[in-house]
């Protein structure tokens, strides 16, 4: 009898949920918008090595200190001048019997303007930074781009939508949900190298090709069906 009450409650629940369920078409929209980057994000660190903990942080801090000195020189904000990570790690080698002490401290520099790009990284790698993580290009513009792009998917899910109903000889009615399953934006350069300051050569060369970004949004939406 217990069973036959449980069987009956479910068909009653999915005969309810049935009927609650919009009568629609879901459909998934994408929308993106291209632009030339104007921003460069770039992270570095300075690095020491040696037998003793107290000298390999005093030579990365001085390091950090001649790098942030020069950034301030050339015009950097101090709000774009961000500390990430600071360590300093020992290791045991077996061979002589001693300790081996590394000290790290990383740096995010956002420069505002992309052609100050050569001038700061020759500063940089002369300042003592001596290993670059990454390197991302990036738009003042980004939040604006992102409506745009919202924009656009809605736009396509709503086009597909109709395609849907006209095939089932249905008019297309208004929407009943929306949700933003994706927004991402795609950086065409990224690098990492550790670098010797010595092959550093200032000139007027070009050493990167900024291209363009691209900002997608994805989203789900579904449409009632008249």
């Amino acid at each position: 009898m217990k069973k036959l009450i449980l069987l009956f409650t479910i068909c009653v629940a999915t005969v309810s949920y049935a009927q609650k369920m919009p009568k629609g078409v879901s459909v998934e929209g994408e929308g993106t918008v291209r632009v030339v980057p104007d921003q460069v994000l770039i992270n570095v660190r300075a690095e020491h090595e040696g037998n003793s903990a107290t000298e390999v942080k005093e030579l990365t801090d001085s390091d950090i200190n001649e790098v942030i000195k020069f950034l301030k020189s050339k015009g950097i904000k101090s709000k774009n001048i961000q500390t990430e990570y600071i360590q300093l790690g020992k290791s045991y080698n077996y061979q002589t019997k001693k300790y081996n002490y590394r000290s790290y401290q990383s740096l995010s520099v956002l420069l505002e303007d992309i052609e100050d790009y050569e001038m700061i990284m020759d500063g940089l790698m002369a300042s003592g930074i001596n290993n670059i993580s990454n390197v991302n290009f990036q738009s003042s513009s980004a939040d604006e781009l992102e409506a745009e792009a919202r924009k656009k998917a809605i736009e396509n899910a709503k086009m597909k939508a109709q395609e849907y109903a006209d095939a089932l000889g249905q008019p297309l009615g208004e929407a009943y949900f929306v949700s933003e399953i994706q927004n991402q934006a795609y950086q065409p350069v990224m690098m990492n190298a550790k670098m010797d300051a010595s092959a550093v050569e200032s000139s007027s060369r070009e050493t990167i090709a900024v291209g363009e970004m691209e900002i997608t949004v994805k989203i789900n939406v579904g449409f009632f069906l008249k």
